[in-house]
């Protein structure tokens, strides 16, 4: 950009007509002032980047995966699956996309649809802390407690930046089972 700079810079002074100096200085700015404004409207929050990447690069499987869950946070279910499923076939073994593909099949209180997701992403990676989290939560639904303690408390030690829900979903086990503190 810099040698692009000096090279524009270098033709404008040989511009020697005022009028067309004028003229093109501002066709720049403009340009410039265009360009800014489309990047901070593209950028302005993760549902607007992920969907212009997926418009960008569709066969990127990480974009479909921001997208898919930028989706999921506004609570479009439907839309969000088919972004992890499309994810999912460019690479179908990514943990990342099995697990939260399988937060969209969850309801309130069972994960019969989630299960299979969860324990192919578990076989790809035993260690992957979100499927541990995420299984801990359907067996939190279902009742299982102790199974469900288990898992928080292993992506608890996995996951370097836990957030708030992950360390307030262990407590509610660690209390159901007796330790308070």
């Amino acid at each position: 950009l810099i040698a692009l700079s000096m090279a524009a810079a270098v033709a404008f002074s040989g511009l020697r007509d005022p009028r067309i100096r004028r003229l093109v200085g501002v066709g720049a700015l403009v340009t410039a002032i265009t360009l800014c404004n489309s990047h901070d409207y593209i950028r302005r929050n993760d549902f607007t980047f992920f969907e212009n990447m997926v418009r960008v690069t569709p066969n990127s499987a990480k974009a479909r995966l921001g997208y898919g869950y930028a989706l999921l946070q506004a609570g479009m279910k439907n839309e969000a699956a088919q972004q992890f499923e499309a994810g999912l076939k460019i690479i179908p073994d990514y943990p990342e996309l099995l697990t939260t593909l399988a937060m969209t099949r969850m309801t309130t209180t069972e994960c019969s649809q989630a299960w299979p997701l969860l324990h192919r992403a578990l076989q790809i990676d035993p260690q992957h802390p979100d499927t541990h989290r995420r299984m801990g939560d359907c067996y939190f639904k279902e009742g299982k407690i102790l199974e469900a303690e288990s898992m928080y408390r292993h992506a608890v030690e996995s996951i370097p930046f836990a957030d708030p829900l992950l360390y307030l979903m262990w407590g509610r086990t660690l209390e159901s089972t007796g330790q308070t503190e």
